[in-house]
């Protein structure tokens, strides 16, 4: 009966350190594999830090272009400004070319001398 019971204790003993074993290499498994993920995970995230950097640079290149490039707000309204003045100055002169045709489509005043 002991060797029996003995017999029983070793191969429970038997089947736990193999439980063990097979727990320790999915533990070892899931820590590699758990490293490797880390790995690409930090190259992924320097990628997307040099990509940021990256847009960054060129928008602030873009926007001095379009600074240089085109026109403001103020700059505009000051031309509309100048144009419209333009065509004030103009129509003006219009008007004016208009009452200078009308005296001499009239014809130049006559004259009245005093006979005396």
């Amino acid at each position: 009966m002991i060797g029996f019971a003995l017999g029983m204790l070793g191969a429970i003993a038997g089947i736990w350190w193999r439980i063990e074993t097979r727990i320790e290499k999915a533990k070892e498994e899931a820590l590699k594999v758990a490293r490797e993920v880390r790995t690409e995970t930090s190259t992924g995230i320097q990628a997307a830090h040099a990509q940021a950097r990256l847009a960054v640079d060129m928008l602030a290149e873009h926007k001095i272009h379009a600074a240089e490039t085109y026109v403001t707000r103020d700059s505009v309204r000051e031309m509309k400004d100048e144009i419209m003045g333009a065509v004030r100055d103009m129509k003006a002169g219009v008007d004016h070319l208009n009452e200078r045709l009308d005296r001499v489509i009239e014809g130049p005043t006559k004259r009245v001398t005093p006979r005396g």
